[in-house]
């Protein structure tokens, strides 16, 4: 007879525990933590952006500096605000006046001793027109205005400064024709040429002394600038309007000046040797203008300058063109610079010229960017 088997015992649940640190203790006890269904996450729509307008940039403002004796022009000013210094705009569309040339020179040679710097060249500069010639160094560029203004003598060709049409106010003053002037030196006497202002027309510019060329009204602003360096700026100024006679004209001009360079105002009776590289250059074109040219020679007017010096020279050239109808002539290695401020313009290299054409083609001229607009 069997013996009946013990019932199997039933698992029994755990325990509940009271007490919450006994979980550390077993980990078999703690019971399944209960998860919560997770909630929808609707998006909340973007609130619509509202256009806000730019604030305007403030205007620059130029101050000079209290230091009248440094030795560059970025230190001669400085930018309030931080804000870049505005360029000048753009002119490539600027078209030349259509006038009689002011300035023709026909087949000019220029030598020093036997070596050449100019062969041949030609070229033509309108009333009310900015011309500017470009080229790298050596190429001539200053020898050409060196020779317009009787510096240098050509030992071949012309240079004629037509005078019909002149404004009533350019200078007339000059001794009568034949006349012959002796100035000494020691106890030679030494002719000097004279020439009459109105009887010919054109005139023959490569027969003239450079004063004699002053008072046609052609003013050359060399390269350098070439102020003198003991006297004051206000010397330095009159200097400019020798050609004038009348103190009531002198005294307009040096009004006009201060107008348009108003450092030169306040620096009037500082010596020029003192002024900073930039406020030379300023001085020079003032004493140029001085005079009343009609023709304006300028022979590399940014050379030195710090860039923002160099917007302000060629904004004002830009203004002394179109305000007082002043025809300038301008030699400059910044081609671009010059190119967008001029009508028209000459490439010359080793003494020959190469293009010519209006300045906004030569802007565009693949041989022009390649050479000179580093493109």
């Amino acid at each position: 007879m069997s013996t009946p088997r013990p019932p199997k015992k039933q698992p029994q649940p755990p325990p509940k525990v009271e007490d919450p640190f006994a979980y550390d203790l077993d980990p078999t006890l703690a019971p399944e933590p209960a998860v919560a269904p997770a909630k929808p996450v609707v998006p909340k729509p973007a609130p619509p952006k509202q256009a806000t307008a730019k604030p305007a940039a403030p205007p620059v403002k130029l101050v000079p500096s209290p230091d009248p004796n440094l030795a560059f022009d970025v230190d001669t000013y400085e930018i309030q605000n931080q804000q870049p210094a505005a360029r000048p705009p753009q002119t490539t569309n600027r078209q030349p006046p259509t006038t009689a040339p002011l300035l023709t020179v026909t087949d000019l040679e220029v030598c020093y001793g036997p070596i050449a710097a100019l062969h041949g060249i030609s070229l033509q500069v309108h009333r009310g027109e900015i011309v500017t010639l470009i080229g790298s160094n050596g190429a001539g560029k200053t020898t050409l205005l060196r020779t317009i203004s009787g510096l240098l003598r050509p030992t071949r060709g012309s240079i004629q400064l037509h005078r019909s049409g002149a404004p009533a106010d350019a200078p007339q003053r000059a001794p009568q024709a034949g006349r012959l002037n002796e100035e000494r030196s020691g106890s030679e006497p030494v002719a000097v040429e004279y020439y009459n202002p109105v009887a010919a027309d054109p005139v023959l510019l490569s027969s003239l002394a450079p004063h004699a060329i002053v008072r046609l009204g052609v003013s050359h602003v060399p390269e350098g600038r070439q102020t003198f360096a003991h006297l004051s700026v206000l010397e330095n100024l009159k200097l400019g309007a020798y050609p004038h006679d009348a103190p009531a004209q002198v005294r307009e001009d040096l009004d006009r000046a201060y107008q348009m360079f108003p450092v030169l105002a306040e620096r009037r009776n500082q010596r020029a040797g003192t002024l900073s590289g930039g406020e030379q250059q300023m001085l020079a074109i003032a004493r140029a203008l001085m005079a009343r040219p009609q023709v304006l020679l300028l022979d590399e007017p940014s050379l030195g300058l710090a860039p923002l010096i160099v917007r302000k020279i060629f904004q004002i050239i830009r203004q002394i063109n179109a305000e007082q109808g002043t025809t300038i002539f301008l030699v400059e290695q910044n081609a671009h610079m010059a190119l967008t401020v001029a009508h028209r313009g000459y490439v010359l290299q080793t003494g020959t010229i190469l293009l010519a054409d209006a300045a906004a083609n030569l802007l565009q001229h693949p041989d022009v960017k390649k050479a000179y607009l580093g493109g």
